[in-house]
């Protein structure tokens, strides 16, 4: 079996922008608004953020990052963020 190694020029100029770019279109549709803010999808989702829309209720790193100091959203915030709606 042929290990496949990719040109690192390649992955640094045109795989990895490539990938951020079909990324933010499948996740947020183009909109840049919806990666500096808090959205629900539905059902039983929770408070989602960022260009992967991370489930603040679901993702106990999402919820990590988010009570960091240097983020500093309040234990109530969290609170509020992970709750579902219905």
């Amino acid at each position: 079996m042929t290990t496949l190694r990719l040109d690192q020029d390649y992955v640094t100029n045109v795989l990895i922008p490539g990938y951020a770019a079909v990324a933010f279109q499948t996740e947020c549709g183009g909109i840049l608004s919806k990666i500096t803010s808090f959205h629900i999808a539905g059902g039983d989702s929770t408070y989602s953020f960022g260009i992967f829309q991370f489930n603040v209720g679901s993702n106990p790193d999402a919820k990590d990052f988010l009570a960091d100091p240097s983020v500093g959203f309040t234990p109530d915030e969290l609170s509020k963020l992970s709750g579902t709606t219905d």
